[in-house]
């Protein structure tokens, strides 16, 4: 008979980061802010730590991109695999993002066409009360918009970088007023 050992998760992993309100943040119709560069993990979770460390950085060093759209943002990360005549494998992991903002001006439209082109951008989604907040740091993305003519231009960013998540999305939820 194999012996089976119990996993761990990482250290310093708690029962209430695996309660479901902590494994999904939801950020609907709220503000995208964004800047040039990348934060590393230490940098956004000392912006994170409070309301107001989070406002003094939203309003030094990043802009306001917009709202996002009902479906403002998503996901996916998946490793490609390699079957084995036992196994499967998993090799190199592929991420992609999407980031969709309502109602921009031609302006804006025109910015995210043009200037973004091959900069690293972080985005940081806050919601209303800065509550919560998530991080998508030290990406280059493309643009791709459509219009109506009642609503405006949708601007939808992507992006897609391999390797783990861990340094590119951060999620902050009940951030504390000081």
């Amino acid at each position: 008979m194999m012996a089976v050992s119990k996993v761990m998760y990482p250290s310093g992993t708690t029962a209430g980061d695996l309660d479901f309100d902590s494994l999904l943040a939801f950020f609907d119709g709220k503000d995208v802010y964004f800047g040039a560069g990348k934060y590393t993990k230490e940098e956004a979770d000392a912006i994170c730590a409070t309301k107001e460390a989070l406002a003094a950085e939203l309003s030094a060093n990043l802009e306001l991109a917009g709202e996002l759209d009902e479906k403002g943002w998503k996901a996916e990360s998946k490793p490609a695999t390699f079957k084995t005549r036992n196994f499967l494998l998993e090799g190199r992991r592929t991420t992609t993002m999407e980031i969709t903002l309502a109602g921009m001006s031609n302006r804006q439209k025109s910015y995210f066409e043009k200037d973004i082109k091959q900069k690293t951008l972080t985005f940081v989604f806050v919601d209303d009360g800065s509550e919560n907040a998530l991080l998508i740091t030290g990406c280059k993305w493309i643009c791709e918009w459509s219009g109506e003519a009642d609503k405006g231009f949708t601007v939808v960013l992507k992006t897609e970088f391999a390797g783990t998540t861990d340094d590119k999305v951060m999620v902050y939820k009940g951030i504390p007023a000081a």
